[in-house]
């Protein structure tokens, strides 16, 4: 990995974020009842807002440069681990519209399950392109602008903000 590279540094410090968020949201699925104080709501919001800042970088930076790779093998990783993101990114989405305050309230016990989960998956993404997609940058050309089948990231903030009722 290119710790000199300032994208991949701050994707980095975005992973360190996340993970402090997922331990935060983790201490809250500890108790025997969701907070009262919308710190939930606050936790699951900062953590959409700070995934949808950080995943249309990630396809920029990191997808689309190994997409131009000149080694097919490299290639063939990436689209492997763009699958398994889109992937864990739906069910972070069908999260999401699941686990209302409302729905969340009502099912505490599910929700814990259901967050625990998803919080397991995420981290383990993140270990995984660490450990295994960013090194692959050491040696990937240069790739400007977005993908032609680049997602929308801000609708997809928007819809997340109003399943959490904000």
């Amino acid at each position: 990995m290119a710790p000199s590279d300032p994208i991949l540094a701050r994707l980095l410090a975005e992973h360190t974020q996340l993970r402090d968020l997922a331990a935060t949201l983790g201490g809250m699925l500890a108790a025997s009842e969701p907070p009262s104080d919308g710190t939930l709501t606050d936790t699951r919001w900062s953590m959409a807002r700070l995934m949808l800042r950080h995943l249309p970088v990630e396809d920029r930076h990191v997808f689309r440069r190994l997409e131009a790779h000149d080694n097919p093998a490299v290639r063939a990783r990436m689209a492997g681990f763009r699958i398994d993101l889109n992937a864990l990114y739906g069910a972070y989405q069908h999260h999401g519209a699941r686990w209302t305050e409302d729905t969340v309230r009502a099912d505490w016990f599910g929700y814990r399950a259901a967050t625990r989960h998803l919080l397991a998956s995420l981290t383990g993404m993140m270990d995984r392109e660490e450990s295994e997609l960013y090194p692959l940058l050491d040696d990937a050309p240069a790739a400007e602008g977005r993908a032609p089948d680049a997602r929308n990231w801000a609708g997809d903030a928007w819809a997340i903000r109003a399943n959490l009722g904000r």
